[in-house]
């Protein structure tokens, strides 16, 4: 696995999360939309694609590796299914606050949640930071 794609994909999610944190208040601070917001948020998009991107290389250029695991394979498929989901809650949270829907605050909790999930996960397994339990 190239170290690159790995930089690459944490650099991403620590821009992700600082954007979303911004974008947030803005939607919820002005009571929608306006043009700083919008371009923010586009911003945002732009690095949600490049950590979708870098975290499927880095699966894909993993897959001897993680196939060679005697049990813990399905917890990589599990952390890639994770990421989708920090994504889609990601963008779901967003336009809720965008168009100032009652179930932001539900949608942000269901966000934080599934994050943590995910970094702790990917920090967990093999290829990760915390590797030693």
């Amino acid at each position: 696995m190239t170290t690159g794609l790995l930089h690459t994909h944490l650099a991403s999610t620590a821009i992700v999360i600082i954007l979303y944190a911004i974008v947030m208040y803005l939607y919820r601070s002005q009571k929608g939309a306006n043009k700083t917001s919008t371009t923010i948020h586009m911003i945002l998009r732009v690095f949600l694609v490049i950590m979708l991107f870098s975290g499927i290389g880095i699966y894909v250029s993993a897959m001897d590796y993680i196939s060679s695991l005697d049990n813990g394979h399905m917890e990589y498929g599990i952390k890639a299914l994770l990421g989708i989901l920090t994504i889609g809650f990601v963008e779901m949270s967003l336009v809720s606050a965008k168009k100032q829907r009652k179930i932001v605050n539900i949608m942000m909790i269901i966000f934080i949640v599934i994050l943590l999930a995910t970094i702790v996960l990917g920090s967990y397994l093999d290829m990760g930071t915390l590797n030693f339990f």
